[in-house]
Formats: structure tokens, C-alpha cells, sequence
């Protein structure tokens, strides 16, 4: 029986572009054609599959359906039986994680992470229209909401982080509505060059952090493959925390 790889994914498209990126690697290394998924959408966070444009990602119906649903591989690593987001059931190898951990790709051949990520790029960036150009500025991604408990703690994030910003960046940010308050402007004693982006989809967004020659960023994901695609330096803002240190070493590791 031929392998199959069915992939669970859940997040938003930065999370996808990591597990859909594993799965394909996987699918190299195994020969497998075309990849089985299906999308958990059941969080806090409510996020939608927005990388059906790949043509060898296949809908998982019937038995694998089911399977995907049953999260196996979370419940294999509640019992501690596996760490890896994997496992495997008779032909099939099961995939369900973030699939953000450095230990993962340092098993991968760098020119297969390579040819991979080109394909993302020419997939992900070539069919949008817009177009933008910075690349002689930075951008300031300051990623609020799920980051934080309280919007006091945003507010003192920001505060905190525009001491860091040159007059070269753009800023941008998941809380328009919160830089555009009244109460907000008339209370800070800084001026910041700041874009609103809440018109802009997921797709929109990587290709204007594709755009920037350096993109600074609190953790996010999109800013991430925003700065692969383009090529551009990434600057986490916090290195201490684990996450950021994560997305740190996977940036040396998948960087054109």
C-alpha cells in the first residue's frame, strides 16, 4: 500500500504556511503526490483554510476525515506516547501540530527547505495585484490582541516598543482601532508613521512584509514568512521568550 500524509491544520495562515510547508517536505521525502487535509477551525481565535491554492492539497473525506477529527497525534503527546506531532497508522502518516520547533528541519536537507520555500513564495506572492514599495524602510509589527491578558497591557507594550522605532518604519498593528482612538492619540507624547492594515487579508499582509527590506515583529507569523518571501532582515523583538527564540532559529534556517 502507498504512503498517504494527512495533515490537520488550525491557526491562522502563518500556522498553515508551517504545517503545510512540514507536510510537503514530508510528502518529498516519502513520494507521495498528494496530501490529505483537513481544517480545525474550533478555537478562540476563528480562522479559515486559506492555502487551497496549493494543487496537491486534497479535501480529507470518509475515513481520513475521521481520522484528522479525532486529533490522534494530540492525544498520542497527552500521553506522552510521541512529541513530534506525528504518527503514523498502518500506511498513513498523520500530522497534526504547529510544527514551529527548529529540531524538525535540522533533519531536513537545507535544499530541499529551500526549493520548497521558493515554490511557497512564487504560489503565495505572484497572483496578487497589489504591489508596494519599501524596501529602502523598515516595518514595526506590533502584534496585539491573543498576545496579551488585558488592553492596559497593549497599551503598555506599545508604549514600551515605539522608544525602539526610527522615523525610517512603518508601523503597523492588529488594533487599528486602538491607534485610532481619541483617548489613545491625545495621551502619548511620541509620533509614529502608522499604517492601518484591517482592510487587508492574510495574503495582502505577507506581501506588503515581503515589501521591507528589515521587518521588527513581537512573535508574529506572518511577519515571518513576510521577511523569508522577501528576503528581508527579521528582527524579533524579545529573544527571551521562547516562541520569538523559535522563529529566530527557524529564520537562519529557511532564509533564502
Amino acid at each position: 500500500m502507498k504512503n498517504q500524509i494527512l495533515v490537520c491544520t488550525h491557526g491562522g495562515i502563518g500556522n498553515q504556511l508551517f504545517q503545510i510547508l512540514y507536510a510537503r517536505l514530508l510528502s518529498e521525502k516519502y513520494g507521495v503526490k498528494k496530501i490529505t487535509y483537513f481544517h480545525a477551525s474550533k478555537y478562540k481565535r476563528k480562522a479559515y483554510f486559506e492555502l487551497s491554492q496549493f494543487d496537491n492539497l486534497e479535501l480529507a473525506q470518509g475515513f481520513n476525515k475521521l481520522l484528522l477529527r479525532l486529533r490522534l497525534p494530540k492525544i498520542f503527546e497527552k500521553l506522552k506516547l510521541s512529541n513530534s506531532g506525528k504518527i503514523k497508522l498502518l500506511n498513513r502518516i498523520i500530522l497534526d501540530s504547529y510544527f514551529q520547533e527548529p529540531c524538525l528541519y535540522r533533519k531536513i536537507s537545507r535544499s530541499a527547505i529551500t526549493t520548497q520555500i521558493k515554490e511557497f513564495r512564487k504560489i503565495i506572492l505572484l497572483p496578487k495585484e497589489l504591489s508596494f514599495d519599501y524596501k529602502t524602510k523598515s516595518i514595526f509589527h506590533l502584534r496585539l490582541g491573543d498576545f496579551f491578558n488585558s488592553e492596559s497591557e497593549q497599551i503598555l507594550f506599545i508604549k514600551t516598543q515605539t522608544k525602539k522605532i526610527s522615523s525610517n518604519s512603518i508601523v503597523i498593528s492588529n488594533r487599528d482601532d486602538l491607534f485610532s482612538s481619541k483617548e489613545f492619540i491625545s495621551g502619548n507624547d511620541f509620533k509614529i508613521n502608522y499604517l492601518k492594515t484591517s482592510q487587508f487579508d492574510s495574503l495582502t499582509l505577507i506581501l506588503l512584509f515581503s515589501s521591507f527590506s528589515k521587518v521588527s515583529t513581537n512573535g508574529s507569523t506572518l511577519a515571518f514568512w513576510g521577511a523569508i518571501f522577501g528576503e528581508a532582515d527579521l528582527v524579533l523583538n524579545n529573544l527571551n521568550n521562547s516562541h520569538e527564540k523559535k522563529l529566530n532559529e527557524m529564520y537562519t534556517l529557511f532564509k533564502l
